[in-house]
């Protein structure tokens, strides 16, 4: 299970542990099946409004039996097992469907499944019309597999590979002269790695670009107020080196940075001041690299040169066997279907134009011609790792915040929707984030003939989003609305017990011993607690009461991810915001010092149901 989804232990509620439990002498019948009638809803029995289950595609639906279910029942009970007289193929790609598209240097587990319900036992025979070395076979070919028959074939595409569409089979043969063939189509995109490149973070949100070497910068002779830029390299186990660096200095770095994540690996942190770090050898699928400024200081920003490997050895491309002509293969529905994009608007009919209604959920990435209308995110609560945007060309708009439930942050750091003029220019009009209970942003009057919005979210909290009215040259102003009705209010955290009595001097203290109460102290050291490893589903938070408190980490050895979604050390201020999520492994550098504002702090160790490690361990100093 934990290959196709992943459960977030510490959302679930009290006593409901067990009904996530893996069986310990269930039998798998076939591949992992999202749309089974028995799997739960993402939310089910969850504490908060997060997800209990996270997952690549929608889950739960249970609006019938799927085609898998049929094929299990079928399978299970003997009165209908006359369907599967000879073996029956049940292939599947995990959460895509029977086709699979990879960029090169990326991996993917095939699984190939047949069913026989006779006795008679099988073995697999596998053909690919790949490179050798490109699929790793879970079982021998050859091999026996039973009357339940399953091979898993981990395909890597090379470099050699872009464009290229192969063929992967599985042949299963039953003792009684019966058989069935699955196969999967794998296509790898036609992107090739380039050398020397010379880039830049400004006006890029997220774009990727495949390189083995080349520079990076910020783009500007000064970098503007509340910028947000980002690129992302892909490459394998890259080296950065700052050769310039001119951003505002804070502890930890919490207003201005450069931050550089590792894809899959580790090695990256954030940056300001004026000294560049020492050079940054990172490991995994290639790195991000994010300018982030707040609203009030600038710099002269970074300049930085990388270099990286090839994603994959190429084989010789002599050994590549000539490519058939794949079959259509008619896929097994996994997921629901992307929705088609929207129709084109049929031509705007004699002045006054009408108003639009749009989504950036549905209009991602879209250019629209409009005078006027209303842009919601289009979610019931918007999901983790939302990056969409929508371009509105008008002149001379004026933006009307209607409604806003989002994650409320002082500088909107976590998640925001955020209006840019011009957006080349780099000019953010307008950042907004907020609770239905706050007042809403003032109306922003924008300048020139375009204007581009930005919904983006973290990987901690879920919120309904936002609703927005424009109006342009040549529209109509703002209606009489209604702003929808604000979803439930954001569960309140339980109130911490009395605190305890201050003890004298610096004080020692753990999250496991502390869980649930409020220490009071000036200095001291906290951490996780536990000897040797923390345990799987642990949740354990506490509260040290004292001002300005900076936090300094001394030994850090949790789950690793790039956004810290498995296990985690929250780190929040005295008004209850998240200031950072923290994760890492103990060969990695210790996370940069965090500079907390405030009358308090809290923390919160929590872990999901795979891995332990050692845990954390931190000082901190207060006003």
């Amino acid at each position: 299970r934990e290959h196709f989804v992943h459960v977030a232990a510490e959302e679930v509620g009290h006593g409901r542990d067990a009904d996530f439990a893996v069986a310990a002498e269930g039998a798998s019948l076939g591949p992992y099946d999202y749309t089974s009638v028995m799997h739960y809803q993402a939310f089910a029995y969850s504490v908060s409004n997060r997800a209990t289950i996270v997952a690549p595609t929608a889950i739960g639906l249970r609006s019938a039996l799927s085609a898998k279910d049929v094929a299990a029942v079928n399978f299970m009970y003997h009165g209908c097992r006359r369907r599967f007289a000879r073996p029956t193929c049940m292939t599947s790609v995990a959460g895509t469907g029977p086709g699979v598209v990879l960029r090169p240097g990326e991996s993917f587990p095939v699984d190939f499944t047949a069913l026989y319900v006779d006795g008679s036992a099988m073995t697999v025979h596998y053909t690919s019309t790949a490179p050798a070395n490109r699929a790793q076979w879970s079982v021998a070919n050859g091999g026996s597999v039973g009357d339940q028959g399953s091979a898993r074939a981990v395909f890597t595409a090379g470099n050699a590979d872009a464009g290229q569409t192969y063929v992967l089979t599985a042949e299963f043969r039953a003792d009684d002269g019966t058989s069935v063939e699955c196969r999967a189509d794998v296509s790898v995109e036609a992107v090739a790695a380039q050398a020397n490149v010379a880039l830049e973070t400004r006006g890029h949100h997220g774009d990727e670009v495949v390189a083995t070497s080349g520079t990076i910068t910020d783009g500007y002779a000064e970098y503007p107020a509340q910028t947000i830029d980002s690129l992302e390299i892909v490459g394998r186990d890259c080296v950065v080196t700052f050769t310039h660096i001119g951003v505002e200095e804070t502890a930890g770095c919490a207003w201005d940075y450069v931050e550089i994540i590792a894809h899959g690996g580790g090695g990256g942190g954030k940056f300001c001041g004026a000294t560049p770090p020492a050079p940054l050898q990172l490991s995994g699928s290639g790195f991000t690299v994010v300018m982030f400024s707040d609203n009030i200081f600038h710099g002269t920003g970074f300049d930085l040169a990388f270099t990286c490997g090839d994603l994959t050895p190429a084989p010789p491309i002599a050994t590549i066997p000539p490519t058939p002509a794949p079959a259509t293969l008619a896929p097994q529905t996994l997921s629901p279907p992307t929705p088609a994009p929207p129709s084109p608007a049929p031509p705007t009919p004699a002045p006054p134009p009408p108003c639009v209604e749009l989504t950036t959920r549905e209009h991602n990435g879209q250019r629209i011609e409009a005078a006027c209308g209303w842009v919601e995110d289009g979610y019931e609560l918007y999901p983790d790792h939302a990056n969409e945007q929508l371009t509105i060309v008008g002149s001379n708009c004026r933006i009307h915040m209607l409604f806003l439930d989002i994650e409320w942050q002082t500088f909107c750091n976590y998640d925001s929707v955020m209006v840019m003029s011009r957006p080349q220019d780099g000019a953010v009009q307008m950042k907004s984030c907020g609770l239905p209970s706050q007042p809403l942003p003032s109306p922003v009057q924008l300048a020139g003939d375009e204007f581009t919005l930005f919904f983006n979210s973290d990987s901690s909290r879920r919120y309904s989003g936002f609703r927005l009215y424009f109006s342009c040259d040549g529209g109509a102003p703002l209606p009489t609305l209604t702003p929808p009705t604000a979803s439930p209010p954001t569960p309140v955290p339980p109130t911490a017990s009395p605190p305890t009595p201050i003890p004298p001097a610096c004080i020692e203290l753990s999250t496991q011993l502390y869980n649930g109460f409020t220490a009071v102290g000036q200095c001291g050291t906290v951490e996780d607690g536990y000897d040797p490893k923390y345990p799987i589903g642990a949740r354990d938070e506490m509260t040290v009461q004292g001002t300005d408190c900076l936090l300094e980490f001394l030994m850090m050895d949790i789950e690793p991810h790039p956004y810290c979604l498995y296990d985690s050390l929250d780190v929040f201020d005295g008004s209850g915001t998240l200031v950072k999520k923290v994760c890492g492994l103990a060969s990695a550098p210790l996370p940069a010092p965090i500079q907390l504002r405030g009358s308090s702090f809290k923390l919160i160790m929590s872990s999901d149901s795979s891995r332990e490690y050692s845990g954390f361990k931190l000082k901190f100093q207060c006003q």
